[in-house]
């Protein structure tokens, strides 16, 4: 009966012992045991469809008002192509960017290769005062728009300076896509003609790991003012799942 209380009381004292080194780890710990169960979950997604994608003009443009005076100013057409980042987890996420790592288009062989003209380069935020490359926040169950590109009226592009190269040869009836870098390299890479493109995107933020996506790209050169169109055979876009 003695040997029997003491295996008792032992065991009692191991709980004890137990149960008070647990308290001390969640006493120091629990704020990065939490944090690590409970932290914003980023994600990306993009469809070829407002509010995602939509026809937002440039502003007012003349045209050739030297050969004919009685031209008035005209819209410059564009469309928006815009990335849907969410927080998908249950804080807050904070200090996002977006960087467009590399490009690949598909070439005759039907492979993708890399286009080595191109260089990594932030993404701006969308309907934000400035041309911001950090977001401050992301609150849990919502999402923010990024300008991932946009594409312009090909009759105009050349009349907007850093729309056009003409380097790639593209017929001024054939759209271009212009990504929407922080920075706009003189040597024009964030543009590109019709084609078949895979855009690897890293979404950053300063609580969270950073995420990998590959956005789909086929731009087909047709240019129409009508958005339906537009959207349905101007431009492809999609997410690949990893």
């Amino acid at each position: 009966m003695a040997e029997t209380s003491a295996w008792v009381t032992a065991i009692s004292t191991i709980a004890l012992f137990l149960a008070t080194v647990g308290l001390g780890v969640v006493a120091l710990f629990g704020e990065q045991i939490r944090a690590r169960f409970q932290c914003p979950r980023l994600s990306v997604s993009i469809t070829a469809a407002p509010p995602d994608c939509l026809k937002a003009p440039l502003g007012l443009q003349y045209v050739h008002p030297e050969s004919d005076p009685n031209t008035g100013p005209t819209l410059i057409g564009n469309y928006a192509l815009r990335l849907r980042v969410s927080n998908d987890g249950e804080t807050p996420a904070e200090n996002i960017e977006v960087i467009a790592d590399e490009l690949q288009v598909r070439n005759a062989t039907g492979q993708y290769v890399r286009v080595p003209t191109f260089i990594p380069v932030n993404l701006v935020w969308a309907s934000m005062p400035g041309r911001l490359m950090y977001l401050d926040r992301i609150s849990p169950g919502t999402h923010k728009h990024c300008d991932l590109a946009h594409i312009v009226d090909p009759q105009a592009r050349a009349s907007l300076g850093m729309e056009d190269n003409p380097a790639l040869a593209v017929p001024a009836n054939q759209t271009m896509l212009s990504f929407d870098a922080i920075v706009r390299p003189y040597n024009l890479n964030y543009l590109v003609g019709p084609g078949q493109y895979r855009l690897t995107v890293l979404i950053v933020a300063s609580n969270s790991a950073p995420i990998t996506r590959t956005v789909e790209i086929n731009l087909t050169g047709k240019w129409s003012t009508v958005e339906s169109e537009m959207l349905s055979g101007g431009i492809g876009l999609s997410v690949l799942q990893p």
